[in-house]
């Protein structure tokens, strides 16, 4: 109902809703209670080189805007004040952020073909406040932020003589920052994926390399995932209540882009795959939260950072080597503090889950007909450090229902590639990632009911090497 969108001749957004016991009703389906949204521009395509010159590089996307929100409804208990949606997909809060991907490179009918232009970083958003929450309809989350970079632009194929162009690079997430000082009451509707806080930071993904009559471009680099920092040095109660299958409490993710494919060498080597960005930290500190799950696969918390996978290396057609798969990218660092009291009724329903993911690498390219060499295996990410150190009460009834899962877990290598030559040489996988350090310091009450539902579950596993 109230919706404010700044396009990319707009400055950063700063914005104030506060009055006290105010009430926000929507009924009808798509439609947030609070949306605000910032789209910048994309980057415009390289110039075309035609029959005489290279293709030219993309222009970078736009860097997104710093969003700064507050928001006061009121006291967190009032039934008569807050924010209430009841139609379908509709948050009661939607603040989405993101920054504009890279052009694509400029064609050549006789030279190198034009590299993608790199995709804009995200910039911070910053959110707080106090109040009421209720989106009650199917598919709606009660607080949704997004803060995204843009993708890396597409290489162009080159001209009858030169390499194809590169993938640019994609933008890295930008940081999120939730202030818990004051006190919420937030619950989501029912439906699957219905959070009642969901707050994801994506890096993007690198751009796709094309073809060359000679060599082949080289994929563009995941750009990294946005830090997560949810905290303050005083404590408000928060309380979130989810009903839906796959509805977290909290559901927090940073997610790197994954690299970008290498492109075909047609006379030449193929390019090699990008690598994948590193995950961003999720940190949530000096927070006081209840939290009550009702469906199946719905924790309390769950926090993720995720790797962006390498991609696998063009082929060498003819007489080119086959391209190097790009390196896996590493999980970033896991820290949950706090005191949580946490109740979570459903099937595979942990109390807390918190994963640092690292991430395969690409595959090698496979080696022409007159050529033995193909490419290698990317390497595999490692896993950040997990900590997770709690006070409070954590109660878990349903089957395979943990209290608290911690795991830092490590990708695995890519393949090397093949070659069809009568005579070729056997590629290298990509080596193994180690995983990060698991610590879990409990001071919490943790009781599980059913069958395999352990009280704590912490693990740290290496990756496995390519083949």
């Amino acid at each position: 109902l109230l919706e404010y969108a700044s396009g990319d001749n707009l400055e950063n957004m700063a914005l104030s809703f506060i009055e006290s016991n105010y009430k926000i009703l929507s009924d009808t389906g798509n439609s947030a209670g609070i949306k605000l949204q910032s789209t910048t521009k994309n980057g415009s395509g390289g110039k075309g080189g035609g029959l005489f010159a290279a293709g030219g590089t993309g222009h970078g996307g736009t860097t997104g805007r710093t969003l700064s929100v507050t928001v006061d409804t009121g006291d967190a208990g009032n039934s008569n004040a807050g924010i209430n949606t009841t139609g379908a997909s509709s948050p009661g809060i939607l603040i989405d952020s993101t920054a504009g991907s890279g052009g694509g490179g400029g064609s050549s009918d006789c030279c190198n073909g034009g590299s993608g232009g790199g995709g804009g970083n995200g910039s911070p958003v910053n959110v707080k406040g106090t109040g009421s929450v209720r989106a009650n309809g199917s598919d709606s989350v009660g607080i949704n932020i997004k803060n995204k970079g843009g993708n890396g632009g597409s290489g162009h194929d080159s001209g009858a003589g030169g390499h194809g162009g590169s993938g640019g690079s994609g933008g890295t997430g930008g940081q999120v920052q939730l202030d818990s000082s004051q006190a919420w009451s937030i619950s989501s509707g029912k439906g699957s994926d219905n959070a009642a806080v969901q707050v994801q930071a994506f890096g993007g993904h690198g751009g796709t390399a094309h073809a060359g009559a000679t060599n082949g471009g080289h994929g563009g680099r995941g750009g990294n995932g946005g830090e997560i920092q949810i905290g303050s040095q005083t404590q408000g109660a928060w309380t979130l209540n989810t009903v839906g299958s796959s509805a977290h409490g909290f559901s927090l993710l940073s997610q790197a882009g994954n690299g970008g494919d290498g492109g075909q060498g047609d006379g030449g080597d193929g390019g090699s795959g990008g690598q994948g960005g590193q995950g961003g930290s999720v940190l949530v500190k000096d927070i006081d939260v209840t939290v009550s799950t009702e469906g199946n696969q719905s924790s309390g918390l769950l926090a993720v950072s995720k790797a962006g996978a390498g991609l696998n290396g063009g082929k060498g057609e003819t007489f080119g080597k086959g391209g190097n798969g790009g390196p896996g990218g590493g999980g970033g660092k896991i820290s949950i503090e706090g005191t949580w009291n946490v109740t979570t009724k459903g099937e595979q329903s942990n109390g807390i889950t918190a994963f640092s993911l690292g991430a395969p690498g690409g595959n090698g390219g496979d080696g022409g007909v007159f050529n033995p060499d193909s490419g290698s295996g990317g390497s595999t990410g490692p896993s950040g450090p997990v900590n997770v150190n709690l006070k409070g009460t954590v109660n878990t009834s349903g089957g395979d229902s943990k209290g608290i899962v911690a795991q830092s877990i490590a990708g695995h290598g890519g393949s090397g590639g093949t070659s069809i030559s009568a005579v070729s040489f056997s590629a290298k996988g990509g080596s193994a990632g180690g995983g990060g350090t698991v610590s879990v310091t409990n001071q919490a009450s943790v009781t599980t009911l059913a069958d395999q539902s352990a009280g704590i579950v912490a693990q740290s596993v290496g990756g496995g090497g390519g083949s």
